[in-house]
């Protein structure tokens, strides 16, 4: 799964300029002029194509949830309300977030005992049988 961060950062930006009562558009150039990693690129196609009179793009290569929000962003560009829906959107990607941290932390002690298993161990074991075995092979 692609990061979820940038995402949320350009949907918390749109947030929080909807509430200051600025523009879709005011906000997306403030994004792009803030930005210069992340969905920078992508956001930038989407709003030439809106100034264009293009039909919106978004890359393949996306996640439905960030093509979700790209959708979002289209849709308040063309003058359509859309804070319940980001309300809604930011919710479950924190969510999803939230579940892909859980599965994460689940896998991290199998994780940490693989050093332990493949270095501490038969370093241990030579310790313990290396005199054993070199008394054994002194003998013969």
């Amino acid at each position: 799964m692609e990061s979820i961060k940038p995402s949320l950062e350009l949907a918390y930006h749109v947030k929080r300029n909807l509430k200051a009562g600025r523009s879709m558009a005011m906000t997306i150039k403030d994004y792009l002029r803030m930005q210069d990693r992340g969905l920078h690129d992508n956001v930038m196609h989407l709003y030439q194509n809106w100034l264009e009179n293009q039909p919106m793009q978004v890359s393949s290569q996306f996640s439905p949830n960030t093509t979700a929000l790209m959708d979002l962003i289209w849709f308040s560009l063309n003058g359509k309300s859309i804070d319940s829906s980001l309300n809604s959107w930011i919710a479950n990607t924190e969510k999803l977030s939230e579940i892909e941290m859980d599965a994460f932390i689940a896998k991290l002690p199998f994780r940490l005992l693989l050093p332990l298993m493949f270095l501490q161990v038969p370093a241990f074991l030579m310790v313990l049988f290396g005199p054993i075995i070199e008394k054994f092979m002194e003998s013969l």
